[in-house]
């Protein structure tokens, strides 16, 4: 019998999305599942060169994608961007947040400009392109699917890093008030809270910890929330999969919620 993948059972075809952080790690994931789905996608990201080679890689593979430079924690270029898919790709039906910023400090030694660079990226920047795009969304009237990728430490805080904690609580937050603003209007919001997934970018973060704690790299995988010796993406398909039930038909009855995917 033959089987079919999840991007082969939804289907996207005519519908435009947008991917903040789509051109490294789980937002890349994303951002070709979508394509390969049939939506047209927007790459948000702060590297513009590495988005332009996701653009790429989704061409090659048969779907059709384009980018913008874009800060994560920037209300004006959350507008542009909504505005710009628009008018680029014809709609913005779907919003999928995965952009931030991620620290392992410990409480007292976190300093002011890490509390606020993460606060920004997790909850101003979440909100920020929330809003920009359910604009849009308002005005086409054709409702919209807007989802968050947060973590599992929004339900099951450990004792450190106090600001994942905070923010991630937040953004969790931020998408049950926003569902329930919005669904009237036919736009769902859903957060995702996935246990941890190997990314270059969470792992460079997580080996840094050595400049601040002491012992081996036995203790300090130990006290690692994340291995630290595979730079893999494992744990990324359950994402992309309920990232696309969420967006798809199958998804249009769930609104205002915190998914855990592990």
């Amino acid at each position: 019998m033959d089987t079919q993948t999840i991007e082969e059972l939804v289907d996207l075809k005519g519908k435009a999305a947008v991917v903040t952080g789509g051109a490294r790690g789980i937002g890349q994931c994303i951002a070709l599942a979508l394509a390969q789905s049939g939506a047209a996608v927007m790459i948000a990201d702060s590297n513009l060169e590495a988005a332009y080679r996701t653009v790429q890689d989704i061409k090659e593979r048969g779907g059709y994608a384009e980018a913008m430079l874009a800060d994560a924690c920037s209300a004006e270029d959350a507008r542009r961007l909504a505005q710009q898919t628009v008018e680029r790709l014809g709609a913005l039906d779907i919003l999928v947040n995965t952009s931030a910023t991620f620290s392992f400090s410990p409480v007292l030694p976190t300093v002011q400009g890490l509390w606020s660079k993460v606060l920004s990226s997790h909850v101003k920047g979440v909100y920020y392109y929330c809003d920009a795009a359910a604009r849009e969304m308002l005005e086409a009237r054709r409702g919209g699917r807007i989802v968050n990728i947060a973590s599992l430490e929004a339900m099951k805080p450990p004792s450190e890093p106090v600001s994942r904690e905070v923010t991630e609580s937040s953004v969790a937050i931020i998408s049950k008030a926003l569902a329930i603003e919005y669904g009237p209007h036919g736009i769902n919001v859903n957060a995702l809270a996935p246990g941890a997934v190997r990314t270059p970018a969470i792992q460079r973060q997580a080996a840094g910890l050595s400049n601040t704690m002491r012992g081996s790299r036995d203790d300090l995988s130990a006290n690692s929330p994340l291995p630290l010796d595979d730079d893999s993406l494992e744990g990324a398909e359950e994402i992309v999969t309920a990232v696309l039930f969420l967006v798809s038909e199958a998804g249009e009855s769930v609104t205002g919620n915190l998914i855990v995917v592990e």
